[in-house]
């Protein structure tokens, strides 16, 4: 139940976070905060500051979502490593010896 549990969870996050949902989602809670920010300026009497810019160098969760899971240089050194695995492979069945026969010792039909 618990690896169920998991895979179903690991399957909702990879797809919230591939579609762009979680972005979004994060997206609104910063322009939630930006507005409580300027209602309270409002409330206060303080003139309004500009919407600040979230990005990857100001906000933690940004960062995480805009960095790549895997690296795209190992994937490319995996991938040509598994290349030479599979030509080495193919050259080592290649050189076997395959010695024939030159004669098979049988006893021929049975007599009657």
């Amino acid at each position: 139940m618990v690896q169920r549990s998991l895979a179903i969870f690991a399957l909702i996050w990879f797809a919230a976070l591939g579609t762009g949902a979680l972005e979004y989602a994060h997206n609104a809670e910063h322009a939630r905060e930006d507005a409580a920010m300027e209602a309270a300026a409002q409330a206060a009497g303080v003139p309004a500051t500009p919407e600040p810019l979230h990005d990857d160098s100001n906000c933690a969760v940004h960062l995480q979502l805009h960095i790549p899971l895997i690296v795209v240089g190992y994937v490319l050194i995996l991938a040509r490593l598994g290349l030479l695995a599979a030509a080495l492979a193919l050259v080592a069945a290649a050189l076997i010896p395959r010695e024939l026969p030159v004669r098979i010792d049988c006893r021929g039909p049975p007599a009657c």
